[in-house]
């Protein structure tokens, strides 16, 4: 007699990889004719803005622009100078578990940022970069149940409770906005530099739509009217959405923002002064949903015999999902007398015990001495998170900055205040064997037995395995042993019923 048995298919994504690219992007500059020979660099600043991604068959190709700026004394170190230049980038991850209907999530940053000087009339500016993909692609999780089985056949089940990807999405957002100096800064005579930060506060799902909120952080560095360098800090409010093939209720998504390009543009309005913004946005997201998966993972018959047909299952177990605000804290003796201006870069998160992480970062300060002379330095930061990580698992670690960091002058030292955001979420492979195709064979004629058994656990054992060995049922051997409990403890004395 064959058991017939229902096919279950449950549609995911699983993770095809998680890899880290680094590169530099490199430049050559000469200083135009009309501006002074360079004499000392001060500071070098850049942002990286993602402008194409195309996933091939076992290949990613990604490329951009690197918005950089450099200023520079010339000799007699009497006015600043700024020399301004867009780097091109390319980067490729070759990996076989890439296809062309991998689902992509990129997140692109710029680790570094330094120049020096070739020559009097030339710069070489260079920038390193990183960048965090992670790959999903189409899977199916398979399982089987079984339908109207004899009460013979005793089934053992277990159920997982798995987080898994469901549908990824991505949606490019164009973004403008007319901004005004705030109150009390320096009015603006040329623009130096900027960079663009997001930051999402919230992140939900509205039938078929990913619906994100937050705001963009936009940092500028501009000269003021008195040749000095100034700096000033916009909030602009962000609410988007991104529309999804599928409605959903219970589930949750998480949203990868990566800025794709950006625009600044100072106007003159009467008194005030006001500033055109315009910036693309690649809105990447992710919905997940906690599914419950029952496999049938041993199976026997109290009559007759039992041939199993078994099928493999792997599937990832979410061991570990830690979101945590981590302070960046360094202070370094510098006689300095006031931070003009500063950048940090957040560097990729190492691993640096099996329950500690790293997390890097540099930070590029101009300021002026206590002799009141320009100065530029880079200096180093680190913060130190403690997350265990599972043994035979997999982890992913991302750090990421967030807005409002602080660098300023203390007591004879410049001091780094500012939060990483880090995330680590760990898993493991979880193998497991189902039952998928069973026969029955019933004996041709009845073998008597004893009805009762007695005997003597000889080591720690589940009910279940005892069950098995003599042709009984869990059931039957809790009623006879008025158990609730599945695990017997060694030297037991037992009443099997058969």
């Amino acid at each position: 007699m064959e058991l017939a048995f229902e096919r279950n298919t449950a549609a995911y994504l699983r993770r095809a990889l998680h890899e880290t690219l680094s590169e530099e992007a490199v430049q050559e500059t000469v200083i135009p004719d009309s501006m002074p020979d360079a004499n000392r660099i001060l500071v070098c600043n850049a942002q990286p803005e993602l402008q194409s991604k195309i996933c091939r068959e076992q290949s990613l190709q990604l490329s951009g622009q690197v918005r950089a700026h450099c200023l520079y004394l010339p000799e007699d170190e009497t006015e600043i100078q700024v020399i301004q230049a867009e780097i091109p980038f390319s980067m490729r991850l070759e990996s076989p578990a890439l296809q062309e209907d991998t689902q992509t999530f990129v997140r692109i940053f710029a680790r570094s940022a330094e120049a020096r000087l070739i020559n009097s009339r030339k710069l070489l500016l260079r920038v390193g970069l990183c960048a965090v993909v992670d790959g999903y692609a189409r899977a199916e999780a398979v399982t089987y149940t079984v339908q109207d089985a004899p009460p013979c056949v005793q089934l053992r089940t277990r159920t997982y409770p798995l987080r898994l990807a469901v549908e990824a999405a991505e949606r490019s957002i164009q973004l403008s906005e007319e901004l005004e100096l705030p109150q009390g800064r320096p009015a603006i005579e040329r623009v130096i530099g900027w960079s663009v930060l997001p930051d999402l506060t919230e992140e939900k799902l509205i039938g078929n739509k990913a619906v994100f909120r937050g705001g963009l952080q936009l940092r500028i560095t501009y000269f003021d009217r008195e040749g000095s360098v100034s700096t000033a800090v916009f909030s602009i409010p962000l609410s988007q959405y991104c529309e999804l093939q599928q409605d959903y209720e219970d589930e949750s998504v998480t949203v990868t923002p990566v800025i794709t390009g950006s625009e600044l543009e100072p106007m003159l309005s009467g008194d005030q002064q006001r500033l055109l913004f315009g910036c693309g946005m690649l809105a990447q997201c992710l919905v997940t949903t906690s599914r419950p998966i029952t496999v049938c993972e041993d199976a026997y018959t109290t009559k007759g015999s039992l041939a199993c047909t078994w099928t493999d299952l792997e599937l990832p177990q979410l061991l570990d999902d830690l979101k945590l605000r981590q302070p960046l804290r360094e202070s370094v003796q510098v006689q300095a007398d006031r931070v003009l201006d500063a950048r940090i870069y957040p560097d990729v998160p190492v691993q640096s015990g099996s329950d500690s992480w790293e997390l890097p970062a540099a930070v590029n300060v101009l300021y002026l001495d206590t002799d009141g002379s320009l100065q530029g330095s880079t200096l180093h930061a680190q913060a130190q998170v403690q997350a265990g990580t599972p043994q035979n698992g997999t982890s992913y670690a991302v750090s990421e900055l967030l807005p409002d960091g602080y660098v300023g002058c203390g007591a004879g030292a410049i001091e780094l205040r500012c939060e990483l955001f880090f995330e680590l979420e760990s898993y493991a492979g979880q193998k497991l064997k189902t039952l998928s195709g069973a026969e029955l064979t019933m004996p041709e004629t009845r073998v008597h037995g004893p009805s009762v058994v007695i005997c003597r656990t000889p080591a720690d054992l589940d009910v279940w395995d005892l069950a098995k060995s003599y042709g009984s049922t869990v059931q039957a051997i809790q009623s006879a042993n008025h158990l609730t409990d599945t695990l017997l403890s060694e030297g037991t004395m037992v009443l099997i019923p058969m």
